[in-house]
């Protein structure tokens, strides 16, 4: 399982969840702003729900992964703090 597999379930399962306990406590006697409040963060979970399926099915192609040469990158990110130090001390205090 890819890792946009295992977000998709983690942020769908509470979802779900939450889905599922508005369906409970729409049989209940709520106040006429209790029954919006609760129609509008239905349609809110409902809303995230369908962005998280459409951002599944339209997800890119997973690149091959390539080799990192690990000196190469270190170097990189030394001479770039190299030059952020240098900056620094060469400001007037």
């Amino acid at each position: 399982m890819d890792f946009s597999a295992i977000s998709f379930d983690d942020l769908r399962a509470p979802l779900a969840l939450m889905l599922a306990h508005m369906q409970l406590l729409a049989v209940k006697r709520l106040s006429d702003s209790g029954r919006l409040r609760l129609h509008a963060l239905d349609a809110q979970v409902r809303l995230l729900m369908r962005l998280l399926e459409t951002s599944r099915a339209t997800r890119p192609q997973v690149t091959p992964l390539q080799r990192l040469n690990l000196s190469v990158s270190i170097n990189e990110v030394v001479s770039e703090l190299d030059a952020v130090l240098t900056d620094e001390a060469s400001r007037p205090l």
